[in-house]
């Protein structure tokens, strides 16, 4: 007979630590790093992906290789800050803002910076995560 902070804080360490565990396991699937063929990483990261509730597994993959090969080069890198993020997100209690936010910049910083039409990888992404 847990109180409901005590739920919803358990809930939110328990389901943060999978999603996180998820996320790393899709990086490590985006280097081709699971198993011996890019087919087989692809698939699993589909399957990977189910909890999550967003496909996002091929996007992620395209984004950070992009990331890896223009490390820090503006408008191609979308793991640099926007301007309007480092110039709204200067002092400190903006940077905890920023940090809560985090996911939230990050997903939607490469529809901003460098939109890259949906490929089939993509496409079979979201037909696997949608039913």
């Amino acid at each position: 007979n847990w109180s409901w902070p005590k739920v919803i804080l358990a809930t939110w360490l328990v389901s943060g630590t999978m999603e996180h565990s998820i996320v790393m396991g899709g990086h490590e699937l985006s280097h081709d790093m699971f198993f011996k063929t890019r087919f087989y990483n692809r698939l699993f990261s589909l399957f990977l992906n189910l909890p999550v509730g967003v496909a996002m597994m091929a996007t992620f993959r395209r984004y950070h290789l992009d990331h890896h090969s223009s490390q820090g080069v503006p408008n191609i890198d979308v793991d640099l800050p926007t301007r309007f993020e480092a110039n709204l997100f200067q002092h400190k209690l903006g940077k905890f803002v920023w940090a809560l936010f985090q996911p939230f910049f990050y997903g939607l910083r490469p529809l901003i910076v460098h939109p890259l039409p949906m490929n089939l990888y993509e496409f079979v992404n979201w037909l696997v995560q949608l039913p």
